[in-house]
């Protein structure tokens, strides 16, 4: 019974499978310009960079961690600790619901 349905169904798909006339529609969509601004990468042996590195003590943000995700947590961290962010500026406590 299974087969016969499988085959039906195989069947109804190869026949409107057929060859189907389509046509394209012009749009008037605005001209594609592609990022300019990011052409290349910047050179991390300057010594710009070797300031900030020894400043920041870049080379100690991971302490050889080689998880991924602990790695985002720690740069996370360290980004924190750097910048003073208030993650609350646009928070609003609901109505009616308490706060632990």
């Amino acid at each position: 019974m299974k087969g016969i349905l499988l085959i039906a169904l195989i069947s109804i798909m190869m026949a409107g499978c057929g060859k189907r006339q389509y046509f394209t529609v012009d749009v008037d969509n605005p001209k594609f310009i592609p990022n300019t601004v990011f052409t290349g990468s910047e050179d991390l042996t300057s010594p710009k960079f070797k300031h900030l590195i020894e400043k920041y003590q870049l080379d100690t943000i991971f302490h050889g961690e080689t998880n991924e995700l602990k790695r985002i947590l720690l740069l996370r961290h360290w980004i924190k600790s750097k910048i003073k962010i208030e993650d609350r500026r646009f928070w609003r406590p609901i109505p009616g619901r308490r706060l632990c």
